[in-house]
């Protein structure tokens, strides 16, 4: 089955653990995913998640992103653009 992590438990699998498939795998990432939560804010892990997650074309993160589909800074994006942006990472 896919799906059924949250934003927090994507971001301690991006960071710190591979994309196996496994139920040791899904533990770690689960209590890594709470770690996060108990030591940064919600606004912290999501600055997190958008500095780092791949949205496609090479681009991690939504600076780069921005720069590869706008040819801008992210700051300078709309917001029509940067809700495009949001919809790219799986």
């Amino acid at each position: 089955a896919e799906g059924g992590s949250t934003l927090t438990q994507q971001l301690a699998r991006n960071l710190f653990l591979n994309n196996d498939r496994s139920f040791k795998r899904k533990i770690r990432e689960i209590w890594l995913a709470v770690q996060l939560e108990q030591s940064l804010s919600k606004d912290q892990i999501l600055e997190l998640y958008v500095n780092t997650v791949y949205f496609g074309e090479g681009a991690y993160g939504i600076h780069a992103a921005s720069e590869i589909y706008f040819s801008k800074p992210a700051a300078r994006l709309s917001v029509a653009e940067a809700a495009l942006l949001a919809g790219l990472p799986q």
